[in-house]
């Protein structure tokens, strides 16, 4: 894997996790919401 490929795939990895700590807590907090 070329270092380009390596960057890119650190940098999704980090964005998908930011997107999943900003979600998780809406999500909770929604499901918390409708029941």
């Amino acid at each position: 894997m070329d270092t380009g490929t390596e960057r890119l795939f650190a940098w999704a990895t980090w964005i998908i996790g930011r997107l999943e700590d900003n979600l998780t807590p809406a999500l909770s907090g929604m499901r918390v919401l409708r029941l």
